[in-house]
């Protein structure tokens, strides 16, 4: 009150403030809703691009078409060295 030396500007002054104050937190509130719902949205679809990436098998038995025949797929043989290379790490 010492500030607007009346009662009532005193009491203008301040609901003026809490209405300010409540619109401020309640934008604060949405954005905050509207993070996490992007945030969650985010989530399921990189979630939905992994599994996909680890769905992507090929069978070493099942022959290729190319369009014209079909051809046996080949694997290459491990190279030994690797192979204790790969035991040495475990």
């Amino acid at each position: 009150m010492n500030i607007t030396q009346n009662r009532e500007d005193a009491e203008d002054v301040l609901q003026e403030a809490f209405s300010r104050r409540t619109s401020i937190s309640r934008s604060f509130r949405e954005l905050e809703i509207l993070y996490v719902d992007c945030t969650h949205r985010v989530n399921q679809a990189l979630m939905k691009l992994r599994k996909r990436k680890s769905d992507r098998t090929i069978s070493l038995d099942e022959q290729i078409d190319t369009g014209e025949d079909m051809v046996v797929r080949e694997v290459a043989a491990w190279d030994p060295d690797l192979r204790n290379a790969i035991r040495a790490m475990k």
